[in-house]
């Protein structure tokens, strides 16, 4: 139903701030310093998606390994066993199974040491019983939607562009820049493009719009079309965010159904 929105999260070390980036499932990725602006742990896939690879714990060559056992969402990687603790079960990453049969039994799937049907790059297990998949519908490549797609994307860029221009120092903070890139975005597209074709900020939950900022739904920066019934809705996304693993599925449950999602992310002015 959609493309997925990765939010980077924050972490105090010894009342230092670091920054933890996560791929669409919520997997982490990299721990950035800010301070710095370098990443400071790295977990590539390399070529395989099961996580047997060790994270690159000094990716920046100070000399200084920097130690966070993050692993899958819902694991934690234990040193003395090489298993990733996954809260009713231990996963292995060198096979990609777990060490333990499925307390749920062939409820959850006929593989009862399977990790998310064997498919990693799509599914999680947080608790170690049963995976949550939500695969996404991709967005029609019509002459329609391209163009609808190209003007959203030349605004996104003038937005980033006017706020990169204007903002000083305070864009420093990752947060307040994709803030300001949000609302001069929003101002470009309520000002520039047809009412009756683009609507901006519209909640959704359960299939349907709800007001602004109710609990749990889930809001899109662009709808096109009717906003009941949209043809494609669009999430900005700015520096290093992307869609999170549990706004991929809010998507999915609030948005009407089969409602495409596509990312729109400045790249400079053209």
């Amino acid at each position: 139903m959609m493309s997925p929105k990765t939010t980077t999260t924050s972490l105090l070390v010894k009342s230092a701030l670091r920054y933890v980036q996560p791929d669409h499932l919520g997997t982490p990725r990299e721990v950035i310093d800010p301070t710095r602006d370098l990443a400071i742990w790295r977990w590539d896939l390399k070529g395989e998606a099961f996580g047997s690879t060790a994270p690159d714990q000094d990716p920046d060559k100070d000399g200084t390994a920097f130690v966070f056992d993050m692993r899958f969402p819902g694991q934690r990687y234990d040193a003395l066993s090489g298993l990733n603790q996954n809260y009713f079960r231990d996963y292995e990453p060198g096979t990609g199974r777990y060490v333990q049969s499925d307390p749920l039994g062939l409820t959850a799937g006929a593989s009862t040491y399977a990790y998310v049907s064997a498919r990693p790059l799509q599914g999680v297990d947080s608790l170690g019983l049963a995976d949550d998949f939500y695969l996404p519908t991709e967005v029609p490549e019509t002459p329609e939607l391209q163009a609808v797609r190209s003007r959203l994307q030349g605004l996104a860029n003038r937005a980033e562009a006017t706020v990169d221009a204007t903002c000083g120092l305070r864009c420093a903070l990752p947060w307040i820049r994709g803030t300001l890139i949000h609302s001069e975005f929003k101002r470009l597209v309520d000002t520039t493009c047809p009412a009756s074709d683009y609507a901006t900020e519209i909640s959704y939950k359960g299939g349907i719009v709800v007001r602004y900022g109710a609990e749990d739904s889930s809001r899109a920066d662009v709808v096109y079309s009717p906003i009941d019934r949209p043809k494609v809705v669009f999430d900005l996304k700015t520096g290093l965010a992307y869609l999170t693993w549990g706004q991929f599925n809010a998507y999915g449950k609030n948005l009407p159904l089969n409602t495409p999602v596509s990312v729109i992310r400045p790249e400079g002015v053209e």
